[in-house]
């Protein structure tokens, strides 16, 4: 890349994507808590499926391929294997419906089974599903990492992500083969590597792009959104629209021209904010819908629209101040070790 671009660290570091990563994790939970079952609902799942785009597409903005990688994969591996198995315990004990439709299967190891290898191959992690993009964002960062130890060029891996996505459109939205809600679409090949390559793209010709002025650049956020809400009107709700992903290339590039300088961001915010923050809010969230889900139940109030959005809000307030807890926690443990 012949830009002078240096990624999001340090003085350098780009607090405008931090503060969106917050807006990202906000509709994650949006499309977990808020069902389309609208016109202002359903507009708000469009909108809010720019999220998981988002954080696929930083993730490949931010790759340095010249970085081990070994580290980050052992990173990710053990966040993911102690949160699942964290959630496998939620499960048993009752906080998350997972056991429960478990035990409802007419062979309960046949399901099991398939539960495994759907999460091995396609991500999807039966006792807590929000948590295959974790382990969809590691696959991708294997393969990416295997393809550059073999020598294979940035333009092939970016052709074959790109033509995945493609078959996705072709498959999903054309010919309605697969359904939106399957868990192949829903995974490292068919959502993360293609939207993980777009972000490697915008970094490698970053130069070229951050020219366009920001105008121009709301002009194709703003495009990207009635994209979408074509659509949606043409071939219904989608896991991923191709509008949303115009739409978050554009606002990652208007983030990295606007990258709201540490000197006019709040100590305590700049604490908080970043991809770890926005992790482990990410992390826990499911476990707060399902603990709100439960105390609706024993109260046994309806699953209004007006009730969604108080799950929505509980759960956004309550996993951020639990990931801001976390953070202090982390940071003073590593503050005494180093003073010892």
């Amino acid at each position: 890349m012949s830009s002078a671009y240096s990624g999001s660290s340090g003085n350098n570091r780009i607090y405008s994507i931090d503060y969106l990563r917050i807006v990202a994790f906000c509709g994650v939970v949006a499309l977990h808590t808020i069902k389309p079952d609208g016109e202002l609902s359903t507009l708000l799942n469009i909108l809010s499926r720019f999220s998981v785009i988002f954080f696929f597409i930083i993730a490949g903005l931010f790759y340095n391929e010249h970085r081990p990688l070994r580290p980050r994969i052992r990173s990710l591996s053990m966040i993911g294997c102690t949160t699942g198995a964290i959630y496998c315990v939620l499960g048993i004990i009752g906080v998350t419906p997972w056991i429960q439709s478990l035990l409802s299967a007419e062979d309960i190891g046949a399901e099991l089974v398939d539960q495994i290898v759907s999460w091995l191959v396609w991500n999807s992690f039966a006792p807590a599903y929000p948590l295959w993009f974790v382990f969809a964002l590691l696959y991708v960062y294997i393969v990416y990492g295997v393809l550059n130890s073999c020598g294979v060029p940035k333009a092939a891996i970016a052709s074959f992500s790109l033509g995945v996505l493609v078959a996705r459109v072709i498959f999903c939205e054309f010919l309605g083969t697969i359904d939106f809600q399957d868990a192949i679409l829903r995974s490292w090949l068919f959502f993360g590597l293609p939207c993980f390559s777009i972000g490697v793209l915008l970094k490698h010709f970053y130069s070229r792009l951050i020219i366009h002025k920001s105008m121009v650049l709301a002009i194709y956020i703003v495009m990207g959104i009635f994209i979408s809400v074509g659509e949606y009107c043409i071939f219904g709700l989608q896991e991923c629209y191709i509008g949303q992903i115009i739409a978050s290339s554009a606002v990652v590039l208007f983030c990295c021209k606007h990258p709201f300088p540490a000197s006019r961001s709040n100590g305590l915010l700049r604490k908080v904010v970043g991809g770890r923050f926005c992790l482990i809010a990410y992390l826990v969230h499911y476990a707060v819908v399902c603990a709100c889900d439960i105390i609706r139940d024993s109260l046994e109030l309806a699953d209004t629209g007006f009730m969604q959005f108080v799950v929505f809000l509980a759960t956004v307030i309550l996993s951020l101040i639990i990931a801001a807890l976390f953070i202090c926690i982390i940071d003073h443990r590593r503050k005494v070790t180093q003073t010892c």
